[in-house]
């Protein structure tokens, strides 16, 4: 229950967040979950293609810092 609970809360503190940072953070979560299938899946891992994922979560923070919304 108590899990249930924590989880509700941290719905609702996404649900409040701006539409930049929401994005980022989705950014964030799909390279993240792409770099652990890489790590699990693939030995050695690909170098190429961390960098890319690495990438993508160097614009994902960029733009959860710079941009800001601008109906708010």
């Amino acid at each position: 229950m108590n899990v249930y609970l924590h989880l509700k809360s941290l719905i609702k503190k996404y649900k409040k967040v701006d539409s930049f940072k929401k994005r980022g953070i989705i950014y964030i979560s799909i390279a993240v979950l792409f770099m652990m299938y890489e790590f699990i899946f693939h030995r050695p891992p690909r170098l190429a293609v961390l960098l890319l994922w690495f990438g993508v979560i160097i614009i994902a923070l960029f733009i959860i810092t710079t941009l800001k919304d601008p109906r708010r």
